[in-house]
């Protein structure tokens, strides 16, 4: 097995101390599990993922006001932040 030396970002790496924390693993196991999932994907896998996100983006912002979907990407994503970010 080879090894990787990276430096992070003070921001980065506690982030990472958290989100191994919550998922009850090393952040270097976690690094390493990030890293192999993301070498796995190709192109096509990027491709049908953008393609399936906007298709639901489409079907459930059909009927919706520009401000109403405004309103939930925020609320959503202070959501995320309170639940998953340090």
């Amino acid at each position: 097995m080879a090894t990787l030396k990276i430096d992070l970002s003070e921001t980065d790496w506690q982030r990472l101390r958290y989100l191994a924390e919550c998922r009850q693993v090393s952040p270097e196991a976690l690094a390493r599990e990030i890293v192999s999932r993301w070498l796995q994907l190709t192109e096509e896998d990027w491709q049908k993922r953008m393609e399936q996100l906007l298709q639901a983006f489409r079907r459930a912002s059909q009927y919706q006001p520009p401000e109403d979907i405004e309103a939930e990407i925020t609320a959503a994503y202070e959501e995320y932040r309170q639940r998953c970010a340090p």
